[in-house]
Parts: structure tokens; sequence; C-alpha cells
């Protein structure tokens, strides 16, 4: 009985301990969370407003033949994870998304994020370059591998431009998707172009503004990932401290009756020693 109180014991505390350090890493993610609401939403109202006009001249692009790829071009992927753990199954989605393009083993992969990092190392992929934060990432090395993608867009090298990251929802709801930045789709119908005239033509304009359209777009994206991770560990951390604080009861509940069934016991081993 003794043995077992001990065990008990050291179990209680051990649960203890890990309770704080989730409640902890919850109180984190809360201030955390704030500051990453602020930025989105900031970075969003842009990243709209440059969104929309891309759109427009992406559909004059593929309606209208404007750039010939080769039947080499690859296809580039950004993945984008978080640089810490503890924030439920994050990542996992993310890299499941990845699995399921099609030929992304011939595709040129930026992993973004420590976790994304690891993740195509231990995987054996090829990167061209990592960016090793997404909560601070490089942006001049972003910069500068973007204006190499569009150069590769612009001599037919590079056909899709996928991004592999978490959208958004809600504090509840946050979806792993995968996003083609640059492709031969359009979601716009041809009665929503704008009425303009291209001076002093369209490729010139185009590229020029492809590149700010591709940094835009993976800055906003890295905001939203960066918003979804803080949440999913503020979950997850509030999961893990609820489930801890319902086996501290029980623990306490299982101490309680082992003490109270040792008391017993040496109780009746003196009541039966007197009697003899």
């Amino acid at each position: 009985m003794g043995a077992d109180l001990k065990q008990i014991k050291l179990r209680m505390k051990t649960v203890d301990s890990m309770m704080h350090v989730t409640a902890a890493m919850k109180l984190m993610s809360s201030s955390m969370i704030k500051k990453a609401e602020d930025n989105y939403k900031k970075y969003q109202q842009y990243y709209n407003v440059v969104s929309d006009i891309f759109k427009q001249l992406d559909f004059y692009r593929i309606n209208y033949n404007q750039i010939k790829k080769s039947d080499l071009a690859r296809d580039v992927i950004f993945i984008i994870e978080s640089d810490r753990g503890l924030a439920g199954g994050f990542n996992v989605a993310v890299e499941r998304e990845f699995h399921a393009i099609d030929n992304h083993h011939n595709a040129v992969i930026i992993p973004i994020g420590k976790k994304a990092c690891s993740f195509v190392e231990s995987n054996g992929l090829k990167s061209d370059m990592y960016i090793e934060s997404s909560e601070k990432p490089d942006l001049k090395l972003l910069s500068e591998f973007i204006s190499r993608i569009t150069q590769d867009i612009k001599d037919g090298k590079v056909s899709n431009v996928f991004l592999v990251t978490t959208k958004y929802r809600n504090p509840l709801i946050h979806n792993p998707s995968v996003i083609n930045l640059f492709g031969d789709e359009s979601d716009l119908a041809k009665e929503d172009l704008f009425d303009f005239d291209i001076e002093p033509g369209f490729n010139d304009l185009y590229f020029g503004f492809l590149n700010q359209y591709l940094l835009t777009s993976l800055k906003s994206f890295i905001y939203e990932s960066y918003l979804s991770e803080q949440h999913a560990r503020h979950n997850a951390m509030q999961t893990a401290t609820e489930n801890a604080e319902e086996m501290l009861e029980d623990l306490n509940l299982s101490y309680n009756r082992a003490r109270q069934n040792t008391i017993t016991q040496e109780i009746t081993e003196i009541v039966a020693g007197a009697q003899l």
C-alpha cells in the first residue's frame, strides 16, 4: 500500500508540472494573438487591393496567351509551417496537403519556418532556399528569390506557384490549403474586367506587377499562418490543461482511496493484535 501511495503521489507531481507548462504556453499564445491579428488585418487590406489588380492582368494573360511556357517548366511550392511545436496537428495537416499535390517531387520546394525546413530535410526533398523563421522571415532573402521566380516565369521555366499554408477562418477553425498564386486558371468572368488600355506594353506592366503580387501574397499568407498557429497552440494548450486537471482529480481520488485503505488495514491489524 505504501508503495502504491508513493507511486500515485509521483504521478500527481508529474501531471501538475505538465499542467503548469501547458497553462503557461496558453497564456503566451493569448498574449501573441492580439498582435498577430493586428498584423494580419492591416496587411490583408493591402493584399486584397494588389490581388484584385493582378487578377485583372492575369485574366488577360490567360485568355489572350500573352506568355508561352516551356515543356520543361516546373512548379514552385512554398510550404509555410510554424517555428515551434505544441500546436496540435497544425504542421502535420500542412504536410498532408503538400503530399496531395501531384508531381511535387519534381517541383522547386521552398520551406518557410523551422518545422517546414525540418520536414523538407527529413523527407529527402530538395530545396533551392530555406527561410528558417515564419515568425520573423528574412524578407530580403525572400524578395530576392521572388525576383528569380518572376524571371523564370517570364522565361517560361515556371508553370505554377503553389502555396501550402493554413487559412484562418475563426479562432477554432484553421484549414490547411493549397493555393495556386500563378497558373492557367482564373476565377474572373469576362464581364468583371476593368476597361483599361495597357501602355507601353502588356509584358512590362505584367511582370513588374507580378513580382509585387507574389511578394505581397507570401507576406500576407505568412501573417495568416502565424495567426492560425497562435490560435491552434492556444486551443491545444487549453485542452491539455483541462485534461491534466481531470487527471489530477482522478489521481487525487485514487490517492485518497489508497490512503483510506491503508488506514483501515492498520486499524484492523491493531484491533486484531489487541484481541490476542
